[in-house]
């Protein structure tokens, strides 16, 4: 069985607005926020891991064959990149 992959906003899980025009409003927000997070805020691996796993559409393995590191340094770089997104999402959120 095939699982759906989710997008980089919703892989961060946030806490939605009780108004739902409210947060369409912060999705849109967000959106082209993540444009620029990705950019200005992100280590070149990070940024190259998450352009290639949720823009991509590749799987960590490949990524890492790509990148010629381990599955793991995949895994440590994405995670940290979605920490560091987050963060930055958050305070936009306010």
């Amino acid at each position: 069985m095939k699982m759906k992959r989710v997008s980089l906003y919703d892989s961060m899980k946030f806490e939605p607005f009780e108004d739902h025009e409210e947060e369409r409003c912060w999705q849109k927000q967000a959106a082209s926020a993540l444009k620029v997070l990705i950019k200005s805020r992100l280590t070149r691996r990070q940024k190259q891991v998450i352009v290639l796993y949720y823009y991509k559409g590749m799987k960590q393995r490949d990524i890492a064959k790509q990148l010629g590191v381990t599955e793991s340094a995949v895994s440590h770089a994405k995670i940290e990149a979605l920490k560091r997104i987050k963060f930055y999402l958050e305070i936009l959120r306010r």
